[in-house]
C-alpha cells in the first residue's frame, strides 16, 4: 500500500507539472488557447479516472473484513454487470453472458467480486471496436471460474505480465482513458486477497480472454 501511495503521488504531481506548463503557454503566447485547453482536459480525465480507480483499490484492501464474508452469487454479478454494461457502453459491442443452470457460489465480498468482473468486463468493452465481449461462469469442482474473452485489440505478448503492474498500461493502448490500476486491482483482490488464480491468453489484433479461479462457497 506504501508503494501504491507513492507511485499515485508521483503520478499525480507529474501532471500537475504538465498542466501548469500548458497553462504558461497560453500566459506566454506560445500556444493557442483551444490547443491547451484540449490538452488540459485530456490530462484531468486521465487523472480523474486513475484517482477513481486507485480509491476504490484502497477502500477494497482497508474497508473490508473478510471474517464476515458471505457465499456469493457469482452467475448472478457477472449477468449484472454485462447487463450494466449494456445499457452504458455506447458502442458497437455484441456482450453476452454465459451460466450454468445451477448458480455458482464464492465465498466474498460482493462489492469486491463485483469489481473483479466490473474491471474485467469494461477492460474487454473499452479496447473492443465492433466486435464481441462474452463472460462466462462455470463451476470447477471446489472452485468457480470467471473467463472475460473479447474480440478486441490484445496484448502484446511481451507486455503480458506487465499488464497486471500497478499503473501499467499496454503500448497498444491508444486513446484509450485508463488509470491502470483495473488489473492490477483484480489480480490483488482474486490472489492476495483470496487465494485464487487470474491468467490471460490474448493475441494482438485478435482479443484476450481472463480467467479468474475463485474458491468456492460450501
Amino acid at each position: 500500500m506504501e508503494g501504491l501511495v507513492r507511485n499515485t503521488l508521483h503520478r499525480l504531481s507529474h501532471s500537475l507539472s504538465a498542466i501548469r506548463e500548458e497553462a504558461g503557454g497560453i500566459r506566454s503566447g506560445r500556444m493557442a488557447a483551444a490547443e491547451t485547453a484540449s490538452a488540459i482536459e485530456s490530462l484531468s480525465v486521465k487523472e480523474a479516472e486513475m484517482i477513481s480507480a486507485y480509491m476504490l483499490l484502497v477502500k477494497g484492501f482497508a474497508g473490508f473484513d473478510d471474517s464476515n464474508a458471505e457465499p456469493v452469487n457469482l452467475s448472478a454479478v457477472a449477468c449484472r454487470v454485462v447487463a450494466d454494461a449494456k445499457v452504458h457502453e455506447g458502442k458497437d459491442v455484441d456482450i453476452r453472458c454465459s451460466v450454468p443452470e445451477k448458480d455458482v457460489f464464492v465465498r466474498a465480498h460482493p462489492y469486491l467480486v463485483g469489481e473483479v468482473v466490473g474491471n474485467l468486463v469494461d477492460n474487454a468493452v473499452k479496447y473492443t471496436d465492433g466486435g464481441s465481449v462474452s463472460v462466462a461462469v462455470e463451476s470447477a469442482g471446489r472452485y468457480a471460474r470467471l473467463i472475460v474473452s473479447d474480440t478486441g485489440r490484445g496484448i502484446p505478448r511481451a507486455e503480458q505480465k506487465s499488464v497486471f503492474r500497478r499503473f501499467y498500461r499496454a503500448s497498444n493502448a491508444g486513446d484509450r482513458v485508463g488509470s491502470g490500476l483495473g488489473l492490477a486491482t483484480v489480480r490483488e483482490i482474486v490472489e492476495s486477497r483470496y487465494g485464487g488464480k487470474v491468467s490471460l491468453s490474448s493475441t494482438p489484433g485478435m482479443g484476450s480472454t481472463f480467467t479468474v479461479t475463485f474458491p468456492r462457497s460450501c
